[in-house]
């Protein structure tokens, strides 16, 4: 079983990555079952899951008689951690980049702007995921991992249901940006003020400052994921 769900996901990378980079056209059709099968040395049951998963993601479409076929970016679930993945694989480009960062902007300014009108906020909670960021400064998957826990805390402090459903959607986003933006030990110590001023606002519960300090964070996140592909 172990070894068919390796097969699986291996499919599921290669087809994925192949449509990422344009293999088969923005939006063409996949090979049939049998010559992806015989490409990647699998089983043509095998190539029918890695499809099934790849439909799912909005990627491609199956259509009788008429093949599977690559379905446009606007379809695709941009925000799954495999997409995000496979993107950031083939290569960013500052399109992408501001999309990213737009979207961003739309959430979490005034998640945070709301954060600090309500009493109750957990500050407690944020200061914990700061002080991680600050211990692990050094350490990317540590840091990375106590910036979202920031990130959703603020989000999760709005008590707006359906920015908590963002959650998972915003830190996947965030995995992104922080691929992209913290490159080095100090790309994050350089980020550590900007978190700052956003607690700051909240803890003082000045809510159009909560909105600016935010705004900053996000903004400088732009540049800095700029910055990096421009060294790539």
């Amino acid at each position: 079983m172990a070894l068919q769900n390796t097969r699986h996901q291996d499919a599921v990378d290669s087809i994925a990555r192949w449509i990422v980079r344009n293999r088969f056209g923005a939006e063409g059709t996949l090979p049939n079952e049998a010559d992806l099968g015989a490409e990647l040395g699998v089983s043509r049951t095998v190539v029918r899951e890695a499809v099934r998963t790849l439909t799912a993601k909005g990627m491609v479409s199956p259509r009788p008689r008429h093949g599977t076929r690559i379905q446009p970016l606007e379809n695709w679930q941009l925000l799954d951690a495999q997409v995000v993945a496979w993107r950031t694989e083939a290569g960013m480009s500052p399109n992408v980049i501001g999309d990213l960062i737009d979207f961003r902007l739309a959430i979490e300014p005034f998640a945070a702007e709301r954060a600090a009108k309500r009493t109750d906020f957990p500050i407690a909670v944020l200061e914990a995921a700061y002080t991680g960021m600050a211990a692990a400064a050094d350490l990317e998957q540590v840091f990375t991992e106590a910036d979202l826990a920031f990130h959703a805390t603020i989000l999760r402090g709005t008590q707006n249901s359906y920015f908590t459903h963002l959650i998972p959607f915003v830190e996947n986003a965030l995995r992104l940006s922080f691929r992209l933006s913290i490159r080095a030990p100090e790309d994050a110590h350089r980020a550590l003020p900007f978190h700052r001023a956003v607690i700051e606002a909240i803890a003082a519960r000045d809510s159009a400052r909560a909105r600016e300090a935010m705004t900053i964070l996000v903004e400088q996140a732009r540049t800095d994921m700029l910055d990096g592909i421009a060294e790539d």
